[in-house]
């Protein structure tokens, strides 16, 4: 009795069935609308309830709302937290099916941003980096395919491994060389250091296991890295069915030629003249000439990164200031000064060069290959104009 009026129930089990009703088209809703549209479905549903429960009212029949209000909200409750197990298991599969392809920075990207997956780029300066092992050429021919492929993935994973150890994004495998980029997809005010940092650590663990390869009477690798810093044109290049997270522009054409300078002046490493800059603050560098590449009209300087600032000795910094002389002395056509101070340097650097070979005998370094160079000039010199630049006429 309410207010003197006789009212009645309804049976609990249309109650029940209504409260199912509701709680499984909102699951089943939940489980494909979007959050604003079920939230929409379950306003519109309590109101379309408390309007039948009125009329139904006004026939003195009672309907309890409580339990069908309660199920239309729990229903896509459960049916969001299903989804959401689901598809997290699901994105999480993908991202580590992915990752074995493409780079797990990219990977995450696209996961929490699906609109990067589109064609187009953006201007920024970046550091990029070419490495690639030298001896390749010369072992695919003396080892089984399944061989130089194990090692070959071995060697490349050192530099994988650096370079994503400081920010780094390793773009491509081209056989067996490497591109990588710093300072996107994720933007990097020290790009160029980490990229150096990245270099010198891969270079110092490819050289270490290619000395122990040696003693225990194996062939290896050495790895010969190009750098260089600039502004590039970053973004997804390629077709609207297919495309690249890549970097494109000069800085990139320069670093790629200088992937071949370090076979040249017999070291490891070389970067260009505006990553040099970068990092000068943090490495110590030596100039080691100014080239021409191919492909480029503009002569540029290229450096060596020796090592880290606060870890250099004294006479490391001593032997770098004398190179920088010898350098002078090139430049003002003192060739038979500047073979003099190489020549020394050269002996003094079979201790610390890079370029040992396995009885521990210097074969070249910097020094020696451009003392030898000033020797020719000194007996031959250079006919008209001297601009000290040089020209590489291969890539």
């Amino acid at each position: 009795v309410v207010n003197g009026r006789v009212m009645s129930t309804v049976p609990a089990l249309v109650t029940v069935a209504l409260s199912t009703v509701t709680a499984a088209s909102g699951a089943a809703l939940g489980m494909f609308l979007s959050p604003w549209l079920t939230l929409a479905f379950i306003f519109v549903t309590a109101i379309l309830i408390f309007g039948a429960a009125t009329v139904f009212l006004s026939a003195d029949v009672w309907i309890p709302v409580a339990l069908p209000l309660g199920a239309l909200v729990i229903g896509p409750v459960i049916a969001y937290v299903v989804r959401y197990l689901v598809e997290e298991r699901t994105r999480r599969r993908i991202q580590n099916a992915f990752s074995h392809y493409l780079s797990p920075m990219i990977v995450d990207r696209l996961a929490s941003d699906a609109s990067a997956l589109k064609l187009g780029g953006e201007r920024r300066e970046v550091t990029v980096m070419f490495a690639d092992l030298s001896g390749f050429t010369a072992l695919s021919g003396k080892v089984e395919p399944e061989v130089l492929t194990r090692m070959v993935n071995q060697y490349l994973s050192h530099v994988v491994q650096a370079a994503e150890a400081t920010n780094g994004y390793v773009d491509k495998f081209i056989g067996d060389a490497v591109m990588a980029i710093w300072g996107a997809p994720v933007g990097d005010t020290k790009h160029a250091v980490n990229a150096i940092r990245a270099a010198m650590a891969a270079a110092a663990r490819i050289r270490q296991e290619k000395e122990a390869a040696e003693a225990r009477g194996e062939r290896s690798f050495s790895v010969k890295i190009g750098m260089n810093s600039g502004p590039a044109v970053v973004g997804n290049v390629g077709t609207e069915n297919r495309y690249n997270y890549t970097a494109v522009g000069e800085t990139v054409n320069v670093a790629s030629r200088l992937e071949s300078v370090p076979g040249i002046y017999g070291c490891q490493i070389v970067v260009g003249p505006r990553t040099a800059e970068l990092a000068k603050e943090e490495f110590l560098m030596r100039e080691l000439d100014w080239i021409k590449v191919k492909g480029r009209e503009e002569p540029l300087a290229v450096f060596e990164p020796l090592v880290e600032l606060e870890k250099a000795p004294r006479q490391q910094i001593e032997r770098a200031q004398r190179f920088a002389q010898a350098l002078k002395c090139y430049r003002a056509m003192r060739f038979a000064d500047a073979s003099v101070i190489w020549e020394e340097l050269a002996k003094e650097e079979a201790i610390f060069a890079v370029s040992l070979d396995s009885k521990g005998e210097l074969t070249i370094n910097p020094s020696s290959i451009l003392a030898e160079r000033a020797r020719v000039f000194a007996a031959n010199p250079p006919v008209g104009a001297w601009d000290g630049i040089w020209v590489l006429t291969g890539k």
